[in-house]
């Protein structure tokens, strides 16, 4: 792992914008366009964290390091989540926390990986029709469970609601009774 963690990344901008896709250089309009491209299209280690329904951060898997869009590499998932959220001064202007690529014959001296133009040899970048067509449906079915949890949260927000209502009217009820035969 030392050695690696020079690798240059003097490409990438100061203000990076959000979900835009440094293997292919396109930018997607939202979280949900950007995540279904990304498991389309590359070797993507699935840990997505979601906070309100939006993407808070990708983690994707260097040979057996993690790696933050500043260069800084990592031995453990925690670690690179800690340098992430407290000391990294480039991922705080985006929307996720760190953007990781993986090759998939591990970190070479002469891979593509140590260029500065950090993308995926073609060979590499490739996935068979039924793989993104997996992807998707893993992508469209997280969206789905999404919107099935705030359905049931919804719900039982509306029931306590009429729970606290009936119990009002009772309490009314029951004073106005006291009133009446007092």
């Amino acid at each position: 792992m030392a050695g690696y963690s020079q690798m240059s990344f003097s490409h990438l901008p100061s203000e990076m914008p959000p979900h835009y896709c440094y293997d292919c250089n396109k930018q997607y309009k939202s979280s949900g366009s950007y995540r279904s491209h990304l498991f389309a299209y590359h070797t993507l280690e699935a840990d997505l964290t979601l906070k309100n329904g939006k993407l808070v951060h990708i983690s994707r898997v260097l040979g057996n390091s993690f790696i933050c869009v500043c260069g800084s590499l990592y031995g453990t998932r925690d670690s690179l989540r800690r340098h992430c959220s407290k000391n990294c001064k480039l991922v705080k202007s985006v929307k996720f926390y760190y953007y990781l690529t993986r090759p998939r014959q591990g970190l070479e001296q002469n891979s593509p990986y140590q260029e500065s133009t950090w993308k995926q040899a073609p060979e590499q970048n490739q996935a068979s029709k039924q793989d993104r067509t997996l992807a998707l449906n893993q992508s469209s079915n997280l969206d789905q469970t999404l919107k099935l949890k705030q359905i049931v949260y919804i719900k039982r927000m509306m029931e306590i609601i009429m729970l606290v209502f009936i119990a009002l009217l009772v309490s009314v009820w029951v004073l106005l009774w006291r009133i009446i035969h007092s």
